[in-house]
């Protein structure tokens, strides 16, 4: 069944853009053509002008042509007439090319094309072009690759002497109709297209009787309606119709065009009832096929066993041609007719499917689909048009299968077999009368298990095993891949695609595939890689890199991402890798799992060791829920692809006679370790360029000020906090003349250097100054003052953060101060104002605030030796990664004399060994020095040398040493020396 909805209003303005090659080609006098002849225009056509807009649009022009005129009347009146008027311009010489060739295609079985005019406007002349023309007759048969045969003839007519500039008009009707539709009318008006278009002009005109459904898609135009005597005349009129692209990777059904639907009909249940009989079986069917249904019982022994054998034996025994000519397009073969020849479309295929079915006493129907658009027809205007494919309904113990006898290598099992979900199906069925929604189980699944031998050693070639198991539809597509490319291809494809990863790969011995089950499809495959690893000498590493490439295709992003348009996504997908590597001796895993579920996808990982065999296993699934993304869910879509992306593959390398193990860590991840002094030099560099244009500013500010100083509640609190309180002196200071009158100035500063505890002092004073009988109140609120501000030192910490809220003790004097100074000198209101110098330092303020509570929390190295329990496990990750930390072992105590990392530097104790890392600022590389607990002779703990920390130095039973640097402050470092010499002296013991 092809698309019956081909040479209407949807394609014809692609007919003229377009020239198909053909198998067969006639050139002779156009009134000896089949099927054309030269007319004038009927007389029931409106003509309508050719306007050249002033200036063309060049920068709108695709393929250096601009449609001027497109123009189509219909008349649906007895026989259907369909007349064409385009007009295009030739803006240089690749649009001289496409507008001198105009094609027009036509059915000769059942329609015939009349050439009105071709007219070429030259500089204000009108230049006849029909009777010189080339008109050659071919036999386009543009589905010849899907082996369909529909007998459509293409008009090619080719025009001499076209110039730049010219305008090329011309005329054309095609009359007659497919005799299956018996008269039916249905239609699509396209109102934009890929091509820029001037103006645009729609006419029909059909019987007042016979009422017309109109469906408007992607577009606010409607038809203008009138009647005209016994007629009713529809129009559309629109002009500047700008070009329209379909972004990329949409799904098959999506159409952004704008179009409107035309149909007579009223109900799926007429469609239904136009369909059924062209689709009734024989009451008696013939000798050969009853012959065929008991010689293929004879291999089934279940319903289900005899239907998957028919669908079978359709599938494979009859090759797949369709000769769809005239009423064939829509009219299956007889059943028997099909068997005889072995070969039909999907309409005859189908019909014998449902003859073999008939007499299982299986129940069967067809059932009409639209195998691009699928579940979109429903929201279409019932029509013949909207299908393009048949398939089999059938009920085999009260269970509902589609089945599609076009496909190929369906061997499992009826449950099994996979059918594409076509969304939406009419099916000709007695009384049916809407469309039934599918029901489907989309069985596609593959697994892929690698198993990689390291146990040579480090550096040595690689074995590589590949076994790949396939299910459902991954299954009938490998069968497909196997019969088009065969097995010799087929391997040279796969080390192809392999090299891109290992270079040096070979194959071992030739691909193997077990296709005796059904159900699926296994492949194994062997290989050597000789050059498996590979030296980085910037980081003294032998490394490799295991890839979960089988997840590759689905975990990708879109060409664009910025979209209008949904985005088409591989559906469905149910992939697992598995990748096994046997590693030549003990190595330092840190295990691991992932899950993300959400509504698009399943992806979930997870990351073993098996320490008796010394084997890394990695696991890798994703399954696909959805087969598109809507454009408002494609932000959530794309965090969930970055997610897993950054997840896929696995980095393991060797260094230092050490182990190690990890998940891959990109050079840009490491790349800023060791750097932080260049950071520091430049962040100094920009404080420095601050505050000297701050400290330009104030002295700027200062002349202009007031030697009053009155600042808003908001200001105050946020500097007294950044400024740890400090700005409380300069406020004091600033406002002096208030708060202490006519204090010395020696005075006045002294008092101020001792705010704390002259506050009580100042509030009295300045209480009363002003009037205010609140000695006591004034006396408790520099009481807290005082205790707010000297509990940083006797709280613990974060507690001890409170101390910066000390300033709210002085909101009240802040209040007092002023009002005295709004009373009388207004200009000094500038200083609510925030300057930059008060950014700026609110700015330092907040790093240093920040810094603090990232060193307390254990995100950044704390001043003093901390619990194993509190680093996180972004630090204890890095531990693993390096060899710093085993599995099974529990960190007790650390420390850090880091800046700003845990990567910098690291002591650390445990319960089975001491442990001292460094980073060297020049070459970036990780020292490392560790000793257990029965390999060490000596401790020596000495807290002298230095005031701030404590050195240990530990001597190995070889005589080597190496020191750790511990800090005394809350003298925690005593913490980290008992436990460590309990644990010493406790091994020494149980060695004796």
């Amino acid at each position: 069944m092809r698309d019956c909805g081909r040479g209407r209003a949807g394609y014809w303005l692609w007919l003229s853009l377009f020239f198909c090659s053909s198998l067969l080609s006639i050139h002779t006098n156009v009134h000896a053509l089949q099927g054309v002849a030269l007319t004038d225009t009927p007389e029931w056509v409106e003509r309508y002008p050719a306007v050249l807009p002033e200036p063309v649009p060049v920068e709108e022009a695709i393929g250096g042509e601009y449609y001027l005129l497109v123009d189509q009347q219909t008349r649906a009146v007895d026989t259907l007439q369909n007349f064409f008027h385009y007009a295009v311009v030739a803006l240089n010489t690749q649009g001289v090319e496409s507008v001198a060739q105009i094609s027009v295609t036509y059915d000769p079985t059942y329609e015939h094309l009349q050439l009105h005019d071709i007219y070429v406007h030259r500089n204000g002349q009108l230049l006849d072009r029909l009777h010189s023309a080339d008109i050659k007759l071919m036999q386009r048969e543009s589905e010849l690759d899907a082996q369909i045969y529909d007998g459509r003839i293409t008009a090619n007519i080719i025009l001499s002497d076209v110039r730049v500039g010219d305008v090329i008009e011309y005329s054309y009707s095609i009359i007659g109709q497919n005799p299956v539709y018996q008269n039916i009318f249905a239609d699509r008006l396209e109102l934009q297209w890929s091509v820029p278009v001037f103006q645009q002009y729609f006419r029909l005109i059909r019987p007042k009787d016979k009422p017309l459904n109109t469906l408007p898609v992607n577009t606010s135009l409607a038809l203008e309606k009138r009647e005209l005597g016994e007629f009713i005349e529809y129009r559309l009129t629109q002009q500047k119709i700008s070009a329209l692209t379909r972004e990329s990777e949409t799904p098959g059904w999506y159409n952004p065009y704008p179009r409107i639907y035309l149909s007579e009909l009223q109900s799926w249940q007429q469609v239904a009832e136009w369909a059924r009989p062209h689709y009734q079986l024989p009451a008696e069917l013939s000798p050969g096929i009853k012959d065929l249904h008991n010689q293929l019982m004879q291999e089934s022994d279940t319903p289900e066993a005899s239907v998957v054998t028919a669908l079978h034996y359709v599938q494979s025994e009859i090759r797949y041609l369709g000769i769809e000519i005239g009423v064939s397009s829509h009219v299956p073969s007889p059943p028997e007719a099909t068997f005889n020849r072995r070969f039909g479309d999907c309409k005859d295929k189908t019909m014998l499917l449902l003859a073999l079915l008939k007499l299982q006493g299986i129940e069967a129907y067809p059932a009409l689909v639209h195998s691009r658009y699928r579940h979109t027809i429903a929201n279409y205007l019932p029509t013949p048009n909207a299908f393009n494919h048949v398939i089999v309904y059938a009920k085999v113990n009260n269970k509902d299968y589609w089945l599609d006898p076009t496909l190929l290598y369906q061997l499992g099992s009826l449950h099994s077999l996979y059918q594409p979900d076509y969304g939406m199906a009419l099916i000709l069925r007695e009384g049916e009368q809407t469309l039934t929604a599918f029901e489907t189980n989309p069985h596609a699944k593959k697994e892929v298990i690698e198993r990689i031998d390291l146990s040579g050693g480090v550096g040595e070639p690689a074995t590589y095993h590949i076994e790949t198991h396939y299910f459902g539809k991954e299954a009938e597509d490998f069968r497909a891949y196997l019969a088009l490319s065969g097995k010799q291809k087929i391997q040279q494809e796969y080390i192809n695609y392999y090299s891109k990863f290992y270079p040096s790969i070979q194959p071992l011995s030739p691909l193997t595939i077990n296709n005796e089950n059904a159900d699926f499809i296994v492949t194994e495959e062997f290989y050597v890689i000789p050059e498996y690893w590979r030296s980085d000498e910037e980081t003294n590493r032998t490394e490799t890199y295991l890839y979960s490439n089988a997840l590759y295709p689905y975990v990708i992003k879109p060409k664009v991402i910025r979209r209008t348009a949904p985005l088409g996504v591989a559906y469905p997908v149910d992939v697992k890798q598995s990748i096994e590597v046997q590693l030549p001796f003990a190595w330092q895993v840190e295990t691991d799992e992932y899950n993300n579920d959400n509504r698009f996808f399943l992806y979930n990982d997870r990351v073993s060791y098996d320490n008796a065999s010394n084997t890394l296993l990695l696991d890798y699934q994703y399954k696909s829920k959805v087969s598109f993304i809507s454009p408002d869910n494609l932000s959530e879509y794309l965090d969930f692809i970055k997610k897993i992306d950054k997840r896929l593959d696995y980095y393991i390398y060797h260094q230092y006679e050490q182990e190690g193990i990890t998940p891959a860590i990109t050079v840009d991840q490491q790349s800023w370790s060791g750097k932080w002094h260049l950071i520091i030099i430049a962040t100094l560099t920009l404080v420095f360029a601050a505050f000297t244009y701050a400290g330009i500013e104030y002295s700027y500010d200062r002349k202009l000020r007031s030697h009053l100083y009155v600042v808003s509640f908001i200001k105050f609190m946020t500097l007294a906090v950044c400024t740890f309180n400090l700005y409380c002196l300069y406020w004091y200071w600033a406002n002096r003349r208030i708060l202490m009158g006519d204090t010395g100035y020696a005075r006045a500063l002294l008092m101020v250097l001792l705010l704390p505890v002259t506050l009580p002092f100042l509030y009295y004073t300045a209480f009363c100054a002003r009037h205010h009988k609140y000695p006591f109140y004034g006396l408790m609120l520099g009481t807290g003052f005082f205790v707010l501000l000297t509990s940083f030192w006797w709280l613990p910490a974060p507690w001890n953060l409170t101390a910066l809220l000390a300033g709210v003790c002085l909101l009240p004097l802040v209040k007092q101060v002023n009002s005295y100074v709004r009373f009388f000198e207004s200009n000094a209101r500038s200083d609510h104002e925030w300057r930059a110098r008060h950014v700026l330092l609110t700015v330092v303020s907040c790093f240093a605030i920040i810094y603090q509570l990232a060193t307390y929390l254990s995100f950044m190295p704390s001043s003093e030796v901390i619990a194993g329990d509190q680093l996180w496990k972004k630090d204890l990750k890095f531990m693993h990664r390096n060899g710093l930390l085993r599995s099974d072992e529990k960190l007790l105590y650390f420390y850090s004399d880091g800046l700003f990392s845990f990567q910098e530097d690291g002591n650390a104790v445990t319960n089975q060994r001491v442990l001292s890392y460094w980073r060297d600022d020049l070459t970036q590389q990780l020292n490392v020095e560790t000793a257990g607990f029965n390999d060490i002779i000596n401790i020596d703990v000495d807290r002298q040398l230095l005031k701030d920390n404590t050195i240990i130095t530990v001597t190995r039973t070889d005589g080597s040493q190496f020191i750790l640097f511990v800090s005394q402050k809350g003298r925690k470092d005593q913490f980290f020396t008992q436990k460590l010499l309990t644990l010493w002296e406790g091994e020494r013991q149980t060695s004796l």
